[in-house]
């Protein structure tokens, strides 16, 4: 397969390698694997949160039994048809050069939020409408407490 590469999270190049300039090329260790960098993450990149890097998968071409889920960050206004069309001719090549593995595989997409969220979402909301209720609720009360009292000052 390819030679192990990682993307540094910006933090564990800032922390790690002291914001090193010219980290991209070195190789270094990362529990059993040795890898060269090849890039550095934007700041504000921390998908999945917390995560230290990224590396390129590795997979036996032989197994037929992995999926894979991948995070692809697309330029605004990019439609959902255009992403499918530009992958279609990804997944056909995978197909053609790994017939055992990838034949057959469909890239699915879905936005980040939902693939996070899941089912959960109407549940989520009917918690956060519940929470924004309570919470006026409570801002009604204090200021009828608040208007008692000033009624009873003024008298």
């Amino acid at each position: 397969g390819p030679p192990p590469v990682v993307v540094l999270s910006h933090h564990a190049w800032r922390d790690w390698f002291g914001g090193d300039p010219h980290i991209v090329g070195k190789t270094m260790r990362f529990a059993e694997l040795n890898a060269t960098a090849i890039g550095v993450a934007a700041r504000d990149l921390d998908v999945p949160h917390g995560a230290d890097f990224w590396a390129n998968a590795r997979f036996n071409p032989q197994d037929v039994g992995h999926g894979l889920a991948a995070v692809v960050r697309v330029k605004p206004r990019t439609t959902l048809e255009r992403l499918r069309s530009e992958m279609s001719v990804v997944m056909t090549g995978l197909a053609r050069d790994f017939p055992l593995s990838d034949a057959g595989r469909e890239f699915v997409p879905e936005p980040l939020v939902t693939s996070i969220v899941g089912d959960l979402g109407p549940m989520l909301i009917v918690v956060f409408a519940s929470t924004a209720l309570l919470l006026l609720l409570a801002c009604v009360n204090v200021t009828s407490l608040l208007l008692g009292r000033g009624a009873a000052r003024a008298r």
